[in-house]
């Protein structure tokens, strides 16, 4: 019996500890894997936000251009102006159309384009043409040496309308492999005893109501008192 005692304490201690490690080890296991998990989320959501900004950053110059890769500047401009109207002002009055073209380089093989069309749907007509043996023009320029069609054509009134002179250059320039572009516009309103020649703003012309157009729509009939609805 003493013997067994002294066997029973003698073991007694390491299978307390082999117990106690047993259901501490699981414990450091887990703690340790969520360590680890903790990390490897980490790292992932790094690399997700890495590459969204990497993604962002070349789709946005995707769309709208690397800044070093910017549109050049047009050497190329052009200028519309018209002389004086004859009188009386109105139909069957003329005036000259005037060009000039110009350019800070020297540019080979500019076109010229002129064309008339309607400024506003609204409008009955045109009410101008162009009378000229020609409506274009292709040629050389030098650097800062003004082109000058004077004149260019007639500008004839024809009827009561609003026209668009519009006048249109391109130049391909082989060095850059750009072409570029340069416009103009005079608006002429023909009225009944009137013509009022109006110049480009910001690529557009000032909208304008036709003849006989009423601006302010008309206001709605009195509701009689004794109107009881519907």
């Amino acid at each position: 019996m003493a013997t067994e005692n002294i066997v029973y304490k003698f073991l007694h201690k390491p299978y307390k500890n082999i117990v106690l490690y047993s259901l501490l080890l699981p414990l450091y296991f887990v703690k340790e894997m969520r360590l680890i998990i903790s990390g490897l989320v980490g790292v992932i959501a790094a690399c997700l936000i890495f590459s969204t900004l990497v993604l962002s950053r070349s789709n946005l110059e995707m769309m709208l251009g690397s800044p070093s890769k910017s549109l050049p500047v047009s050497p190329i401009n052009v200028r519309l102006v018209t002389s004086g109207f004859t009188e009386p002002r109105g139909v069957g009055s003329q005036a000259l159309l005037i060009i000039n073209v110009t350019s800070s380089v020297d540019a080979a093989n500019v076109s010229l384009k002129i064309s008339i069309r309607k400024a506003y749907e609204d409008w009955p007509s045109q009410g101008i043409e162009l009378i000229s043996d020609f409506t274009s023009w292709e040629g050389d320029l030098l650097a800062n040496v003004s082109v000058i069609f004077n004149p260019f054509a007639t500008v004839n009134v024809t009827q009561i309308g609003y026209g668009r002179i519009v006048a249109e250059v391109t130049w391909y320039d082989s060095s850059s492999n750009w072409e570029h572009y340069s416009l103009d516009q005079l608006g002429i309103v023909v009225l009944e005893d009137e013509i009022l020649v109006i110049e480009d703003v910001g690529g557009n012309l000032p909208y304008l109501l036709p003849p006989g157009s009423n601006p302010i729509p008309p206001w709605p009939s009195p509701i009689p008192e004794n109107f009881t609805g519907p």
